[in-house]
């Protein structure tokens, strides 16, 4: 500073040296503001939520609310280590195994269009190149969790140098043998609560933690999937695929839900069904035979099988891993390769639906004048038919139902399967529920974590969206969090949670004002619900 400014006041100085000191100043404000980022880092690494009784308490709640001390069996309650551990594998040893032989059937044939080029299996089938596999390694999570053999992301990018030769020699070896060492694709299922409170066995959510050598090869194959299955996919669904958003679903649910009670013969109807264990359940069979039938190519489907068959299973109990089986079906969560094989399964779904609409089999939602209706709505294993709701149009619906469902191995779960409408006779309510055998709602619903409502929005419509958010600040308050912990879980936790009511809706302003006490509150004094005055400088 003090050179240039030595510089600028000399009337003899040239125009390069006052461009070479302005350069050099601006090089040293650089370091400069690289050192107080290190220093401001170093202090929040040091004081801020890594070793203070957040950490240490948030890691206490979370053992002791995935740690497993009970299970229901039936009608009597299992306590012993072992028999818990007993139980839960041989729960998930018979949800992964065929409870029945495949049924095929003309579904697949009769929908599937042919789309995939000759174009696009040549690159399908194309061997990598060692920057590909580069580009998979630092393109996965560093910090995921890592598989069986304790080797994570961080490691491999972190001595890439050292060991891509080897890396790359056994990525290309799956690829030009169709082959994979039976250890690399072995995995331990971690068991997400679904709620606080959790006493069967069912109530958890399986995850997948693979050796990150074998996400490596999963994240090729997705790579290239992911070009041809934005084109292939209906546009109906937009789970998973690049491109496309929720909030597309979330909208036109909306509009849906809205002109319901429009007048129309048979009335407008919205079907949301619900799989059992979807994820886990699909057959390996079904999902070849689709992949066939849009035309992939046999070297492509080989890959695909392969990396099925190869997986085995542990169950990670209390600290430990439980059991090694072999899985028969399912594609499991945590794979980076299973959205994309889901969603190209749920093809046959979406298109046996718009085959009827095509044939006029099915009718969809009728609104006034200018308004069309997509024949339905897909997110991964969240469906909405839209559809009417005479007794033909639900028939049909019905049978394409059982065809997908014998096929594909995906069962619905009729306790959780229903519909909603405007006012019904009662005569209608009852035909449609001999029909499908779902239950009638006329009220408002949540979808994809977002309410769906008639009218224009007020703030009641999103008073169940704060109350969850002030449980989580509540939730929140005895971990002993600083302020800068306390804002980084409302960036990256609240308003994720957000985002697709606010992308969907314009919030009366009575409901934001509450919301923004409520996060205000919480940054700066830890309880959403104690106000403080605050002081600016």
């Amino acid at each position: 500073m003090k050179s240039l400014e030595d510089i600028q006041g000399n009337p003899d100085a040239s125009f390069d040296e006052v461009a070479s000191a302005q350069r050099e100043l601006m090089v040293a404000l650089n370091y400069e503001d690289c050192l107080w980022r290190e220093r401001a880092w170093f202090r929040w690494f040091k004081d801020g939520d890594r070793n203070t009784s957040f950490f240490f308490r948030s890691v206490k709640a979370k053992w002791a609310l995935s740690r497993i001390t009970h299970l229901k069996q039936g009608d009597r309650s299992v306590t012993d280590p072992w028999d818990i551990e007993a139980l839960a594998v041989g729960f998930f040893q018979h949800l992964y195994s065929m409870d029945s032989e495949y049924k095929k059937n003309e579904l697949v044939d009769t929908v599937i269009p042919h789309l995939v080029t000759v174009g696009d299996n040549e690159v399908l089938c194309f061997e990598p190149s060692r920057e590909e596999v580069k580009e998979a390694v630092f393109g996965l999570n560093k910090s995921g969790a890592p598989g069986p053999d304790g080797f994570g992301g961080l490691f491999f990018q972190t001595y890439w140098h050292i060991i891509q030769n080897e890396v790359v020699a056994a990525v290309l070896q799956f690829f030009r043998s169709g082959w994979i060492l039976l250890g690399l694709n072995a995995n331990i299922i971690t068991l997400i609560p679904k709620t606080n409170k959790v006493e069967d066995i069912t109530g958890f959510r399986p995850i997948a933690l693979s050796n990150f050598a074998y996400k490596i090869i999963a994240k090729i194959l997705a790579d290239k999937l992911s070009i041809v299955a934005a084109r292939i996919v209906s546009p109906q669904q937009t789970g998973f695929i690049k491109g496309r958003s929720a909030v597309h679903n979330i909208m036109v649910a909306s509009e849906a839900y809205n002109v319901l009670p429009f007048k129309t013969r048979g009335h407008n109807l919205i079907l949301k069904l619900d799989f059992r264990k979807a994820f886990d359940t699909l057959n390996w069979e079904f999902l070849l035979d689709v992949l066939k039938a849009f035309g992939f190519d046999e070297k492509f489907c080989g890959w695909i099988l392969c990396l099925l068959n190869s997986a085995r299973l542990s169950v990670a109990i209390n600290g430990g891993a439980a059991g090694f089986f072999r899985c028969y079906r399912g594609v499991r969560q945590g794979d980076p390769l299973s959205p994309l094989l889901f969603c190209l399964a749920m093809e046959a779904l979406s298109r046996g639906i718009e085959y009827m609409v095509k044939h006029r089999l099915l009718q969809t939602v009728t609104g006034p004048r200018q308004w069309s209706s997509p024949s339905h709505l897909i997110y991964a294993d969240d469906v909405l038919i839209l559809c009417n709701g005479s007794r033909e149009s639900l028939s049909n619906v019905q049978f394409l139902l059982t065809l997908f469902s014998e096929a594909s191995g995906l069962r619905l779960n009729l306790d959780k399967c229903m519909y909603y409408s405007g006012r019904l006779p009662r005569y209608k309510s009852r035909m449609i529920a001999s029909c499908l055998g779902f239950r009638g709602f006329t009220n408002e619903f949540t979808y994809l974590g977002t309410p769906i409502f008639k009218g224009i929005p007020r703030g009641r419509h999103f008073r169940a969206l704060i109350d969850k958010i002030k449980a989580k600040f509540a939730g929140w308050h005895s971990f002993g969090l600083s302020m800068m912990g306390r804002v980084q879980l409302v960036n990256s936790v609240i308003l994720g949670k957000l985002l697709y009511s606010l992308q969907t809706y314009a919030w009366p302003a009575m409901a934001i004002k509450d919301l923004e006490k409520v996060l205000r509150n919480f940054i700066w004094t830890g309880e959403y619900d104690k106000r403080k005055y605050i002081t600016v400088a």
